[in-house]
């Protein structure tokens, strides 16, 4: 559902943005996601729940910065919960998730970006017989990026890339190809 997080003391033109983004286009974005892996300490069981919104912010200069409040956040239907163990090779089995927006998503007006994101909650499991090759632990992070166009399906990929001990596994949700429009940010960690 649309929410609106504008404060109440927002000028006249941000309130009519909030409401003109809440009455977008009839049909609806959908967001296919894919796994994709390589390197993976075999045996080692990853543990992935995420879910996706699409975010408008207001850009500001300030000075040498550009700052960013948020406007409105809409979530997709759908909770991505996957459990995934890397086979002899190094990889796990490809999988796909479909993240429905029940709207086509609004283009963003002038002066504002929209983001697409995906807050996420991992957790590696090592087999008991890894030793130091393999590192367990789990993370909240959220993953995304600046959307240059809003067509009807976006694809990303959920990267899963064994880096070695002690590094450990690098997760993140990013455009599958060069030929998309989004890199992959994490906006925030906890350990």
């Amino acid at each position: 559902m649309f929410k609106s997080i504008a404060p109440k003391t927002a000028a006249l033109g941000l309130i009519s943005t909030a409401i003109g983004l809440a009455l977008f286009a009839a049909g609806e974005t959908t967001v296919v996601v894919r796994t994709k892996s390589h390197n993976l300490p075999p045996g080692t069981t990853i543990v992935v729940d995420a879910t996706a919104m699409y975010v408008i912010d207001e850009l500001k200069r300030d000075g040498q910065k550009i700052l960013a409040t948020q406007l409105s956040e809409l979530r997709a239907n759908g909770y991505l919960q996957w459990r995934l163990t890397a086979g002899p090779d190094g990889t796990v089995p490809t999988k796909e998730f479909r993240f429905v927006f029940s709207n086509k998503l609004p283009t963003p007006p002038p002066g504002t970006a929209g983001s697409l994101r995906f807050r996420t909650h991992y957790e590696i499991v090592c087999p008991p017989d890894a030793g130091n090759t393999c590192i367990s632990y789990q993370r909240e992070s959220t993953y995304g990026g600046t959307l240059r166009s809003v067509p009807n399906l976006l694809e990303r990929c959920l990267n899963l890339t064994g880096l070695g001990a002690p590094e450990g596994i690098q997760i993140g949700i990013a455009s599958c190809g060069p030929q998309h429009d989004t890199m992959t940010v994490p906006r925030e960690a906890t350990h």
